[in-house]
């Protein structure tokens, strides 16, 4: 089983750099795709929602089914990008942290 421990600095900043390259290409296609397709899709839930008879229990609850999966969608991508953002930081922060020691030698 692997963890950080056995990790070089080297494999540690390889990691650090795809999570960053994952979290950039997430970032487009959720601001050309995933965002435009969730917002319409949660204005087009919630007039359909408020359409559906209140004893129709079964189209009530695929709606509310068909809703979690969009946030979940949502969520999802925003946890990819918020990690690559963090990841680019940890890695501008090292090197930065590396170019001030070479500095100080």
């Amino acid at each position: 089983m692997s963890s950080c421990d056995d990790m070089s600095i080297e494999d540690l900043k390889f990691v650090m750099a795809s999570e960053a390259h994952k979290g950039d290409v997430a970032q487009s296609a959720y601001d050309n795709f995933i965002r435009p397709f969730v917002e319409a899709n949660r204005v087009n839930l919630f007039e359909k929602f408020q359409d559906i008879p209140m004893e129709d229990i079964e189209t009530l609850k695929e709606c509310k089914r068909m809703a979690l999966l969009i946030e979940t969608l949502n969520d999802y991508m925003e946890n990819i990008i918020s990690t690559g953002k963090l990841a680019a930081h940890s890695l501008a922060s090292e090197e930065n942290q590396e170019n001030s020691d070479e500095h100080a030698s």
